[in-house]
């Protein structure tokens, strides 16, 4: 999913909705560094935005309809704030300039707020600390992250997916990083995030979406267990075939 290919998309939204995105990605792009432009894996910046974007918006309920179009309109089945959460998930940790009050306050100080606190909340959620706080210690820094954005979920269900699907297209892409990268956030996903979504994050989220999460806890394994260690790959391999 290409930025192009979700605007395309735009005009089958609810037009609060619509404008609400397009704020977002103007947001991102004003206070976006120099050398953000693309990911470590060659992609555009943008279009990673656009993927987790689009990948939440194909979350829907057991037995819900496939198709997302309903008299012009766009069946969007999460709260409306998780989809902007998601285009501006790496805004905090990607930028020195986007902080919680920054993106709470918008385009629209003054005037009201165009993201407001619970968009702001579940960004942070999933933002890593700067790494300075951790005396430059990646795997520190990975877990107090990580534990934050446990405590947040518990409150606010709509950070799990956001950081789920976030965590998904970067396995997608994990090839593109060095072999030192791949290797340390596979072993993390492995051993953290895919028991943590195994068990706990199935008392977290609602019964109808457990399906959704299970095909992508299996998804974000699989590609994991393909950096690591035989011993993860026979785990998987038993799981995937279950």
């Amino acid at each position: 999913m290409t930025i192009y290919e979700y605007f395309a998309h735009l005009e089958h939204m609810p037009r609060i909705l619509a404008v609400e995105i397009f704020y977002a990605f103007h947001f991102i792009c004003k206070y976006q560094g120099p050398g953000k432009q693309t990911r470590h894996s060659g992609e555009p910046y943008l279009d990673h935005l656009a993927e987790v974007g689009w990948e939440i918006l194909q979350i829907r309920p057991d037995n819900a309809p496939i198709n997302h179009h309903h008299n012009g309109d766009f069946i969007f089945y999460l709260d409306d704030e998780a989809e902007i959460a998601a285009l501006l998930h790496d805004g905090i940790e990607d930028t020195k300039e986007i902080t919680r009050e920054l993106i709470i306050e918008g385009f629209s100080k003054g005037r009201g707020q165009v993201f407001g606190e619970r968009v702001a909340n579940i960004v942070s959620a999933c933002s890593k600390l700067p790494i300075g706080k951790f005396h430059g210690d990646k795997i520190a820094q990975t877990e107090e992250a990580f534990c934050r954005w446990k405590d947040y979920c518990r409150k606010d269900w709509m950070a799990l997916p956001v950081k789920v699907k976030d965590r998904l297209h970067n396995m997608r892409t994990l090839r593109g990083l060095n072999q030192e990268r791949r290797s340390r956030i596979a072993l993390q996903t492995m051993e953290v995030m895919v028991p943590y979504l195994e068990s706990e994050a199935k008392q977290i989220v609602p019964a109808e979406y457990h399906s959704w999460l299970e095909k992508d806890t299996k998804e974000i394994g699989l590609i994991a267990a393909q950096f690591l260690p035989q011993r993860y790959k026979i785990s998987i391999s038993i799981v995937g075939s279950s």
